[in-house]
């Protein structure tokens, strides 16, 4: 979409067969989660947009409190975790388009999906939120994370392109393996 000279847009999906995380991995995401990604073309190329990622761990978790009222920690820099298992994962890529810079959050948040465990457990395998929260098993549910996921990351998108950062304290404060340095320019 950016390639093709969409500034902004938001994307969703009920399911997703070839998702990518860091480092080339790959997943599934059954239906039940919510799969979100936000395109941009608001932000500056830089070191900057590096703490992007951390920063939307933080919206990401906002939404789900704001939403179901759970309290995630998170997993340096991008897993969402509740009680150990990991309920979200959260990937952004940047792209030069001509002369536009694009940014791409994606997220996956497994709602109320029945996540199959691997072979070889994984330190944070996998969760979903229902196993957390009778509410997320409503379908209706969805709807309300993705109007406030949206918020929240709309919110983090505005602040980076005021030439605002990451709120550091607050990422400390809920990160359950935090580097000493969290953005490395």
């Amino acid at each position: 979409m950016a390639k093709g000279g969409i500034a902004e847009a938001v994307v969703t999906a009920a399911r997703q067969t070839g998702g990518r995380g860091r480092m080339g991995n790959s997943f599934l995401s059954p239906e039940g989660g919510l799969y979100l990604s936000v395109l941009t073309s608001r932000l500056k190329a830089g070191e900057g947009v590096l703490a992007l990622t951390p920063a939307a761990a933080l919206a990401v978790r906002r939404a789900i409190l704001r939403t179901y009222g759970l309290s995630c920690g998170i997993k340096y820099p991008n897993d969402l975790l509740l009680e150990g298992r990991k309920v979200c994962g959260i990937l952004c890529e940047s792209v030069s388009c001509g002369d536009r810079f694009c940014v791409v959050v994606g997220t996956g948040i497994n709602v109320c999906s029945d996540v199959p465990l691997p072979e070889d457990a994984p330190a944070y395998p996998p969760g979903s939120l229902k196993d957390f929260c009778e509410i997320a098993e409503d379908p209706r549910s969805l709807q309300g994370l993705e109007r406030n996921l949206i918020e929240e990351l709309g919110a983090v998108i505005d602040t980076f392109a005021a030439g605002g950062s990451l709120n550091e304290a607050e990422y400390r404060r809920y990160c359950v393996n935090c580097p000493e340095t969290i953005v490395h320019f």
